[in-house]
């Protein structure tokens, strides 16, 4: 998981033209959010070309407001924290673990490969099963 960063930011890093984006309302209602996201897709985002999830407004003081695209991944990596919520991923599994500890529980993270291996020796046991079943 990357840590989180500001909008703009990730549109600087990642070298975004801002001139090449849609020109977006200063304050967009719920309305003409809503508008935008329900558009027909597919649209991409501005990040990595895949399929757009939601559009926020972002102001810059060369170009103005202009609407940013985001695909999900992208959106989450530049979302706002709630407040008092934590914004690393430390700080994520440190009250997860103390979530599960209140209760009696133990937290272990696993790696891509272990959840992948999981997940084909419970393949193997469904496939077992079926041949052994009368």
């Amino acid at each position: 998981m990357r840590e989180r960063m500001e909008l703009g930011e990730l549109l600087r890093q990642q070298r975004i033209d801002l001139s090449t984006l849609e020109h977006a309302p200063a304050s967009p209602t719920a309305r003409e959010r809503a508008l935008r996201v329900k558009r027909p897709p597919p649209w991409p985002c501005v990040v990595c070309g895949n399929e757009g999830a939601i559009s926020r407004p972002y102001t810059s003081p060369e170009h103005g407001p202009r609407w940013v695209d985001l695909c999900m991944p992208h959106a989450i990596l530049t979302w706002p924290p709630a407040p008092g919520m934590p914004t690393t991923t430390a700080g994520i599994l440190a009250d997860l673990q103390e979530v599960a500890a209140e209760r009696g529980l133990t937290v272990r993270i696993l790696s891509e490969e272990e959840f992948e291996e999981m997940g084909r020796r419970a393949r193997e046991r469904r496939m077992k099963e079926r041949r052994e079943r009368p």
